[in-house]
């Protein structure tokens, strides 16, 4: 399941990606081309300024004619719109700038329609450079709406002109055609076919792209499929050796279990008899007599050592009024061999004997934990004062808090946001299960509706604290 999450994941992000960059290339693509003809337009409406100057200055100057043609100050006038659509093309008004160069295109064509006819030449073909490069700038909607416009515009016209409501200069169909027109006409073609051509170049460019992007970005799903399957073998490998451990913990517990309940019985004939014997030379100081003292005293500590092992080892599952000195003080002595062993010495401060509502294996439990996560973090840890476990318990209007404090070698900051999730542990896999803490949490929230806090530096040590409510 995890692995199909991350997959689903993963692909929908780099579809997103993938859909973000296509947008992006989409309007890489656009700019160039648009920056390419607006280059291209200013030479060509700069020659066409010349020779309008040309022409109309030879006409009315040395021929003293009238000029019929377009006069100058029109390509002077587009000639300054189009360089200043450059500039804010290049200061990032894409699409503002492309609306307007279609439209500085489009009314030069009207103007020359409106002039000298609905249908001269010139016009339809500058009309049909502004119906391409409007699908190839803006968009496809962009294009049929100007070529709708276009041809409503062109009957409206002609009908009008037809019926000689507007008048319209023809005497250009009376003369010889001139190499004037023919230059202007292939220079509309030469644009149409440039403005093709940078199209499609750059069309391939991002078809060549996209491929190459494609299969970088299978090589590293391929990658990352392969990562996770193998993180995913290795975290089901750890979950069953772990698994394997816990087994043979409850066949430890099983047995450790029957072992003690036959040592129990033994121990506790040998105990009555040697009440019995202290009971015959009682009044009599003899070394015997100090002899059987000892054996009593080691034996009724074996006893409580059992006890505190039963009671770790098959805990009851029943709801009570428990003293939670006595689950404390259990819970010290049956670590008093781990402690001993790590040189630890125990400092419990128990306030009054307070009584709280619950399950007492369960709250043994929690102590056991504490504790010996206490007792491990002076494991290999250098330190040159005494290694001392505070227990302390006080109460707090309806509310019991229990602090345990070592000054072992503390959690690192990148752990102690995890050291309550499950399987998560420092310690090697026979040191440590990963599960202490998290079992903690669980018992202290869900069984005893309490809360346990803590605060921990790196090699100064960690103070846990547990708050359970007194319910009475």
């Amino acid at each position: 399941m995890s692995y199909y999450i991350w997959n689903k994941a993963t692909s929908f992000h780099r579809n997103l990606i993938t859909s973000r960059a296509s947008l992006n290339k989409k309007y890489t693509r656009k700019s160039k081309v648009f920056h390419v003809l607006l280059i291209g337009s200013i030479y060509l409406v700069s020659v066409a300024t010349i020779i309008s100057i040309i022409n109309y200055s030879l006409i009315t100057i040395v021929f003293d004619r009238i000029f019929t043609g377009v006069p100058p100050i029109m390509p002077i006038s587009i000639l300054i719109g189009i360089i200043s659509l450059l500039y804010l093309s290049k200061k990032g008004y894409q699409s503002l700038t492309s609306y307007i160069f279609i439209a500085l295109l489009w009314l030069p064509a009207a103007y020359t329609s409106f002039r000298w006819g609905a249908l001269m030449y010139q016009s339809i073909a500058i009309y049909a450079l502004v119906i391409i490069l409007s699908g190839i700038l803006i968009n496809s909607y962009a294009s049929l709406s100007t070529t709708i416009f276009t041809g409503i515009f062109l009957i409206t016209l002609t009908v009008l002109q037809h019926n000689q409501l507007i008048s319209v200069d023809l005497s250009w169909r009376q003369h010889s055609e001139d190499i004037y027109n023919a230059i202007m006409v292939f220079a509309t073609l030469g644009a149409i076919s440039l403005v093709s051509w940078l199209y499609n170049r750059e069309l391939r460019h991002a078809i060549k792209h996209t491929l190459k992007s494609k299969i970088a970005l299978k090589k590293e799903r391929d990658s990352l499929e392969e990562q996770v399957m193998i993180r995913t073998q290795q975290l089901e490998t750890a979950q069953a050796e772990k698994m394997m451990q816990w087994q043979q913990f409850v066949e430890i517990g099983r047995s450790t279990a029957e072992i003690f309940h036959d040592i129990k019985n033994p121990l506790t004939s040998v105990s009555l008899n040697l009440e019995q014997l202290y009971k015959l030379h009682q009044g009599k100081n003899t070394f015997s007599n100090k002899k059987i003292q000892d054996a009593l005293r080691s034996i009724n500590y074996i006893g409580q050592f059992i006890t505190a092992t039963n009671h770790q080892i098959k805990p009851q599952q029943v709801r009570k009024w428990f003293s939670h000195n006595k689950q404390i003080g259990q819970a010290i002595k049956f670590l008093s061999p781990k402690a001993t062993a790590n040189k630890v010495k125990f400092n419990n401060i128990c306030s009054t004997n307070i009584k709280i509502c619950g399950c007492s294996s369960k709250f043994y439990q929690v102590i056991i934990n504490l504790i010996s996560n206490s007792i491990d973090s002076y494991h290999d840890h250098m330190l040159n004062s005494p290694r001392i476990i505070l227990i302390k318990t006080e109460q707090d209007g309806n509310y019991l808090r229990i602090f345990v404090k070592d000054s072992g070698c503390g959690i690192t900051l990148a752990n102690q946001s995890r050291i309550f999730n499950p399987l998560f542990t420092t310690k090697t896999i026979d040191q440590g299960t990963g599960l202490g803490l998290s079992i903690v949490k669980s018992v202290i929230v869900n069984d005893f509706g309490g809360s346990i806090f803590f605060c921990s530096q790196p090699n100064k040590g960690s103070t846990f604290a547990v708050t359970i409510p007194i319910k009475k």
